[in-house]
C-alpha cells in the first residue's frame, strides 16, 4: 500500500541481450499530472505508475518505452535524475520491412515517450529505437484496438477528475472538493484507440458518456466526459467503472450532494484532505504482523513468524487503495501460466516541482505489542523510522502448535518521542489460516478436489488464494477466506503427472477498507496515521494420486 516518498527509476531485465531488452506500456500512469496537461491539474502531484500488461499499445496510445542504460543504472537513487537523449522510434509490423517513423514526446534516460500512429496495423509488431549514437535495438510488441488507462493520482490511486461547467470553467474534484450530482465529470487517460463501444457507471449507476475519445488539442491523450447522477451515496471513494470493448477500468471519485467536504471512514479532518488532495502526505505508521505454517508431516511442522513496524508518509493514492473497490466473486480456480520473459519496468516521469519529504516522526525507541499472554517488542533507531521485532526462531512441532502472533485483542503502545507522547491503541486480528486435514494432503487427478481451512474465523473482505504447484501444473485459486472451501475441478488436476508430490499453499490476505488504525497528532499538529496488517499462511506437499 506504500508509495516511493520520491520516484527513482528501476529497471528489471531478463538476461541482456543485442536486442528485445526494452519494454513498452501505456504511458497514462507513468506521468505526472503535470507533464503536458491542458489544464495545468494537481501541479505538485509526484509521478504515477502503470499497472496493465507490458508491451501491449494500441493507436494513438502515448506509450512508454523503457531501456536499460548504464547511466539510468548508475543514477539509481533516492532522487529522480532525468538526462536528456536524442532519441529515434520506428514500428513496423511483423514481416515487413516498412517501418513507421514514431513522435517522441520526451526523451530521457532509460525512458522513451512517444505516440503509436493512428492506423497502425493491428498484430504483432517490432519497435526500432535508436538512443544517440548507439547502436540500433528493438524489442516485440502488440498492437490491439485499445488499451485504455486512467490517469491516477499516484500508483493506483483515484483518476485526476474535474467538472465541467456550462460556461467551460474546469474546477479539480478531490476530497475537500467533491463533485456533485448533475455536474459533468472530465477524466483523462490514453489508450482508447478507435471504435470502442463504451458505457459507464458511478456509484453502481449508469450514467451517460456525453463523450469519449481524443482529447482535441493533445496527441495521445484521450477525454471521457460523464454526467453525474443523482440518487447515489455521498463518500470519499464513490467507485467509477468505464467500460470499452467489454474491458472494465475502475476508479474512485469524492462526491456529496452540496459540494462540501467528505466525510472521511478514517475521520481526517478537512486540512489533512486537503493536504492529500495538494499533492501532499500524511506522516503513517505499518505494523507488519506475519505468521506462516510450514508441514512436511503432521507431527514435523515448523512456523516462521515476524513482526516490524515502518514509519513513512501516505499519500493520496495510498490511501485510497484501502478504499478500492473490488468485485464480488465466488470461489474460482484457473491454471496460471509462469512468468518468463522481460521483468516489467517502473518509470519516473518528467516533472518539475517536488514536495519536500517530511522528516520521519520521533513516537520513541520501541513500541510494544501486547496480548494478555504475549509481548512482542519492537525497538529502532530514532530518525529511521524502522522498527523489528524479536520473535522465536522455527522449531519442529505439530500442526496444532499454537502462533505467537495469535488471533485475538492486542494493544499496540509506544514509548514516547519529542514528536508523539506515550500513546496506545488497541485493536483484534483474526486466527492465522490453517487447513484442515493432515499432512502430506492427498489429491486425486481424476476426481473434483475439495480444500477447506478454518473459514467461520473470518469476517467479510478476507480473501484466502491458494496455489497447487506440481509437475507440469501451476493452478491458483481464490475464495471468500468466510467459505472455508475452494472446489479444485478434475479438468484442472488431470494436468499433474501421477505419483508426484506437489506442493499447496494457502495464504490469507486481510484486505476491505478498515484495517486496523488509529490516528495520532503530533506536536506540531500534524496527523499520524497507524495501520496493522497482518498475513498468514499454511504451506503442504501433495500427493498426487
Amino acid at each position: 500500500m506504500k508509495l516511493n516518498r520520491i520516484a527513482s527509476l528501476m529497471i528489471g531485465f531478463a538476461a541482456l541481450m543485442p536486442a528485445q531488452v526494452g519494454t513498452v506500456q501505456n504511458a497514462a500512469l507513468s506521468q505526472p499530472a503535470t507533464f503536458g496537461n491542458p489544464f495545468a491539474l494537481f501541479p505538485n502531484f509526484l509521478p504515477a505508475y502503470l499497472l496493465s500488461s507490458a508491451n501491449i499499445i494500441a493507436p494513438r496510445m502515448l506509450a512508454v518505452l523503457s531501456y536499460p542504460s548504464p547511466e539510468a543504472i548508475a543514477n539509481l537513487g533516492p532522487a529522480p535524475v532525468e538526462i536528456p537523449v536524442s532519441a529515434k522510434l520506428f514500428l513496423r509490423p511483423v514481416g515487413s520491412s516498412a517501418a513507421t517513423p514514431l513522435t517522441v514526446a520526451n526523451a530521457v534516460v532509460g525512458s522513451i515517450t512517444f505516440v503509436v500512429p493512428a492506423g497502425f496495423p493491428l498484430g504483432g509488431a517490432e519497435l526500432l529505437y535508436q538512443i544517440d549514437s548507439q547502436p540500433t535495438q528493438w524489442t516485440n510488441v502488440n498492437v490491439v484496438q485499445a488499451s485504455f488507462e486512467f490517469f491516477r493520482i499516484g500508483s493506483g490511486g483515484p483518476a485526476i477528475a474535474q467538472t465541467v461547467a456550462a460556461e467551460g470553467a474546469f474546477s479539480n474534484v478531490g476530497l475537500a472538493t467533491p463533485a456533485q450530482p448533475g455536474q459533468t465529470l472530465l477524466l483523462t487517460g490514453s489508450g482508447l484507440g478507435y471504435g470502442a463501444t463504451v458505457s459507464a457507471t458511478i456509484g453502481g449507476v449508469s450514467t451517460p458518456v456525453i463523450y469519449a475519445g481524443a482529447q482535441p488539442v493533445q496527441v495521445g491523450r484521450d477525454e471521457v466526459l460523464l454526467q453525474i447522477p443523482s440518487g447515489i451515496p455521498d463518500g470519499c471513494y464513490i467507485p467509477v467503472t468505464f467500460t470499452y470493448n467489454q474491458t472494465t477500468v475502475s476508479t474512485t471519485i469524492s462526491k456529496t450532494s452540496d459540494g462540501s467536504p467528505c466525510k472521511h471512514p478514517w475521520q481526517l479532518s478537512v486540512n489533512d484532505m486537503k493536504t492529500l488532495d495538494s499533492g501532499g502526505s500524511l506522516a503513517d505508521g505499518v505494523v507488519d504482523l506475519s505468521t506462516q505454517l510450514s508441514a512436511v508431516t503432521s507431527t514435523v511442522a515448523s512456523r516462521n513468524e515476524s513482526a516490524s513496524m515502518n514509519l513513512s508518509q501516505i499519500t493520496a493514492a495510498g490511501i485510497a487503495a484501502y478504499f478500492t473497490p473490488t468485485p464480488a466473486s465466488g470461489p474460482s480456480c484457473t491454471a496460471l501460466t509462469p512468468s518468463v520473459g522481460v521483468y516489467p519496468a517502473f518509470l519516473n516521469g518528467s516533472f518539475s516541482v517536488l514536495l519536500p519529504v517530511p522528516a520521519v516522526p520521533d513516537i520513541g525507541a520501541s513500541v510494544t505489542l501486547q496480548t494478555p499472554t504475549t509481548t512482542i517488542m519492537l525497538t529502532g533507531i530514532t530518525g529511521l523510522g524502522y522498527y523489528s521485532g524479536s520473535l522465536p526462531p522455527p522449531t519442529d512441532g505439530t500442526l496444532n502448535n499454537p502462533p505467537a502472533i495469535a488471533g485475538g485483542n492486542w494493544t499496540w503502545q509506544s514509548s514516547g518521542g519529542t514528536d508523539l507522547a506515550a500513546s496506545s491503541f488497541g485493536f483484534t486480528l483474526p486466527p492465522p489460516i490453517q487447513l484442515n486435514g493432515g499432512a502430506p494432503i492427498s489429491l486425486r487427478r481424476d476426481q473434483d478436489q475439495t480444500i477447506t481451512w478454518n473459514g467461520a474465523a473470518f469476517a467479510a473482505g478476507a480473501t484466502v488464494n491458494i496455489n497447487l504447484s506440481g509437475t507440469p501444473t501451476l493452478i491458483g485459486c481464490t475464495a471468500p477466506a468466510g467459505t472455508g472451501a475452494v472446489t479444485i475441478p478434475a479438468s484442472l488436476l488431470s494436468g499433474y503427472a501421477a505419483n508426484t508430490i506437489g506442493t499447496l499453499t494457502a495464504g490469507l490476505s486481510e484486505s476491505g477498507s478498515f484495517p486496523p488504525h488509529a490516528q495520532f497528532q503530533l506536536q506540531n499538529g500534524n496527523t499520524l496515521l497507524m495501520f496493522v496488517s497482518f498475513s498468514s499462511s499454511d504451506s503442504r506437499p501433495v500427493a498426487f494420486q
